[in-house]
């Protein structure tokens, strides 16, 4: 997990999110974000009102799985582990 790249998050908008997120899934492909902060000011910050509505769109399409990248790492080590 340690070489997972992550998509800069600062200062997009609710259209590149929902862009981003379709590609990763029509490519079966993961998606991690990664912002400095969330507020509404200053050029390093992910835009509250921006990441509501695009978490409001993800949970609508129920078919993505939303984790902090900790959790997929854990997720993915017991699946190796179960497998050996």
């Amino acid at each position: 997990m340690a070489q997972v790249a992550g998509v800069d998050a600062d200062r997009i908008d609710r259209a590149a999110y929902i862009a981003l997120a379709e590609q990763a899934v029509n490519a079966g492909q993961w998606l991690v974000f990664a912002g400095h902060d969330v507020n509404d000011e200053g050029g390093q910050a992910v835009v509250a009102r921006e990441l509501d509505v695009f978490c409001r769109w993800l949970r609508g399409r129920g078919d993505v799985w939303v984790a902090p990248v900790d959790e997929v790492g854990a997720h993915l080590s017991a699946q190796r582990s179960a497998a050996q």
